[in-house]
């Protein structure tokens, strides 16, 4: 089924933020759906309950086989009443991630285009910080901020040291995805300017959910490239390589930590950023300053893709050795 929402019908239910539009550029919220049932009239809520006053929301249903189609189809009444534009599509044969973001991508209208899972939400007032923040950094190609992390039934928890749900902040390792993700990447200041380097992610990915990029630059790298490549990995390398990319020091998101979640694949994670760093060879190899460090990054790829087994620790500690000889 493929249905657009008639924008020039009424829409009494954005009076409310009316008369603070016009100086507002119109930003696209891109929800990519597949098999979330469970969770994705929760991302459209958080999406319907952002102050922001220009908004439209693409969601694509990527072939779900669940009940997906029918929960985004019974919030349609309220995004109609909502959003400027509202833009639903529902494929009939699931198609991959990265394929199903270009699409959503090309029905966008907006100035700003800003990511949102479909088992996912934002956190109040996000796309206002976004926007504000991106008008005074003309450099910046992506801007991102931390995650809350929430379970199964939307409730707010935290992580102890493997990543297990816990919900006593008090005993908590880690308060939040950024939390996470800033101990296991000591050499990477949030707030400075090193953070999104390109140089950066030749020894790792780092990036939280939720990000928020002008429209010119996604046309400008022409997307996300398709394939089995992890897709948030891909568009961070491609953006860094013309454009800052800044971390906004609040959170802006909700990661939904739960059964499927690919993070929790391992080994197939370790099998598309593999892949998606084999696609960068040929730029590192022109580059003396990148060749090296994408070499040693891969070679590591590949040893602990072929084991299966390597221990964090002994991770821990090769990185540490070529830092050094690096």
């Amino acid at each position: 089924m493929h249905r657009q929402v008639d924008t020039d019908s009424p829409r009494s239910g954005v009076d409310h933020v009316a008369n603070h539009a016009s100086n507002h550029a119109l930003v696209s919220v891109i929800m990519p759906a597949y098999n979330h049932e469970d969770y994705v009239s929760y991302a459209i809520d958080t999406v319907v309950n952002q102050d922001y006053p220009r908004i439209e929301l693409i969601v694509v249903n990527d072939g779900s086989s669940d009940g997906t189609h029918q929960a985004i189809e019974a919030c349609e009444k309220k995004c109609r009443d909502r959003f400027e534009n509202y833009y639903y599509r529902n494929n009939s044969e699931n198609q991959g991630l990265q394929k199903t973001l270009n699409q959503a991508i090309s029905y966008a209208s907006g100035d700003y285009l800003y990511m949102i899972g479909s088992d996912d939400g934002f956190m109040p007032g996000a796309i206002s910080a976004f926007y504000e923040a991106i008008q005074h950094d003309e450099r910046c190609g992506l801007m991102v901020g931390d995650n809350i992390l929430i379970d199964d039934a939307g409730q707010r928890c935290f992580w102890d040291e493997e990543q297990n749900s816990v919900y006593d902040e008090s005993s908590a390792r880690y308060r939040s995805f950024g939390d996470f993700l800033r101990a296991n990447r000591p050499d990477v200041d949030f707030l400075s300017t090193d953070f999104g380097s390109y140089r950066s992610y030749l020894k790792g990915n780092y990036m939280p959910g939720g990000f928020f990029v002008p429209r010119a630059v996604m046309t400008e790298i022409g997307g996300y490239d398709e394939g089995a490549i992890l897709d948030d990995l891909n568009l961070m390398l491609k953006v860094s390589k013309k454009y800052t990319i800044r971390y906004l020091d609040r959170a802006t998101y909700q990661y939904r930590w739960h059964s499927s979640n690919t993070a929790k694949q391992r080994q197939h994670m370790i099998n598309l950023t593999l892949n998606t760093m084999l696609r960068e060879r040929d730029y590192c190899k022109q580059k003396p300053e990148y060749r090296q460090l994408w070499k040693n990054y891969v070679v590591s790829l590949k040893l602990e893709n072929k084991t299966g087994k390597l221990k964090r620790s002994f991770f821990k500690r090769w990185y540490k050795l070529t830092s050094v000889w690096l």
